[in-house]
């Protein structure tokens, strides 16, 4: 019997305020939905802007130690300048005062001097030395 009755009832037409109710109550929960659907973007946006804050945070730390090893270097560097600089100083300076170099001679020994030398022998060794 429910099922003929069912099959009879015809839609109601909603009309004045019960019409401006149903539409109240439809366009609030599209807004309700489109709230919600505001806040999980919202919530999307917050993780991802403290995920670049954190990313900020660390590249800023590793820019600090960077810049801090590039000026030990730079300071290592002007060192090592000087250093260089007083070597090619001393090498010049010690060049200079070492001269041309030094051959070794091979010079006669003199015999013992017994009193008396002839102009030969004199003339001998210095042909030698010459």
């Amino acid at each position: 019997m429910m099922n003929r009755v069912e099959n009879h009832v015809e839609p109601i037409e909603i009309r004045g305020r019960a019409k401006k109710k149903s539409l109240s109550k439809g366009m609030l929960s599209s807004l309700e939905g489109a709230a919600q659907g505001i806040r999980v973007r919202i919530s999307r946006f917050q993780c991802e802007s403290d995920e670049r804050d954190s990313i900020a945070d660390k590249l800023t730390v590793r820019d600090d130690a960077l810049n801090a090893t590039l000026t030990a270097l730079k300071e290592q560097i002007e060192e090592l300048k000087g250093e260089l600089t007083i070597y090619k100083v001393v090498l010049s300076h010690g060049m200079l005062a070492f001269g041309p170099k030094q051959y070794k001679m091979d010079v006669p020994k003199l015999e013992k001097f017994k009193g008396e030398r002839s102009a030969k022998e004199v003339d001998n060794f210095l042909w030698v030395m010459g």
